[in-house]
């Protein structure tokens, strides 16, 4: 609803020449998620959950089949049910963790040290999307990152996107597919952070088919040795 309102109101101000997307600036920000640390799991812990709710739900069964009692099967048909819950979430959650794997195996490939030296990868039960990313304080929370796109010369947003990338590197060519799905337009020219856009990303928006976008961003700071 509220994505959808954005949509429509930044089109009307486009309509009226209020807003223009020739130049964009883009930037993410991380948004705390409603998730507390403890509700991520490894791999071998939500195989032992997965395993203990199998142990309880095949007791519920039996009782419930053995017991006359009326009330008390409903009583256990209920504890079944949340228990198939659990189930469920944990095998959603076993789902999202198979595919951070994968994203950590194909990084690995060009960053094998970084890589290494990262946790193994977890998943919250409670927010399977979300995770723990670093926030400008130092603190580690669970979270979304957030894009946002806006125009620069008119301080409107025109574009927002939630993702869980930890990190804003090789978001540049996404953003600027959401703009152009949101409004039928690509910007001309994007105005990012240090390492926001990639080469990668460089290249792709530079030989896009529907028109060329610029990338002006700051060069990275000098090491010295």
């Amino acid at each position: 609803m509220l994505d959808r309102l954005l949509s429509e109101s930044v089109t009307a101000l486009i309509c009226e020449g209020l807003v223009k997307l020739t130049e964009i600036a883009v930037d993410g920000t991380k948004l705390r998620a409603n998730a507390g640390k403890g509700s991520f799991k490894s791999r071998s812990k939500l195989e032992a959950i997965e395993t203990r709710v199998c142990t309880r739900i095949a007791a519920l069964r039996a009782e419930t089949e053995s017991d006359p009692e009326a009330s008390s099967r409903r009583k256990r048909a209920a504890q079944e049910r949340a228990a198939r819950e659990v189930m469920e979430r944990t095998q959603k959650a076993r789902a999202a963790l198979e595919r951070l794997q994968k994203e950590k195996a194909e990084r690995s490939k060009t960053h094998a040290k970084a890589e290494a030296k990262k946790p193994e990868p977890r998943v919250s039960l409670t927010d399977l999307e979300c995770r723990c990313m670093r926030f400008a304080d130092g603190a580690v929370r669970p979270a979304y990152n957030a894009q946002i796109a806006a125009a620069p010369r008119q301080g409107v947003i025109v574009a927002v996107s939630v993702t869980d990338r930890r990190n804003d590197s090789g978001l540049a060519v996404p953003m600027v597919e959401e703009v152009a799905n949101r409004y039928g337009e690509a910007p001309k020219t994007l105005l990012a952070d240090t390492h926001y856009a990639t080469k990668k990303d460089i290249v792709a928006l530079s030989q896009r088919q529907a028109g060329a976008v610029e990338i002006l961003m700051p060069p990275p700071p000098e090491k010295h040795t």
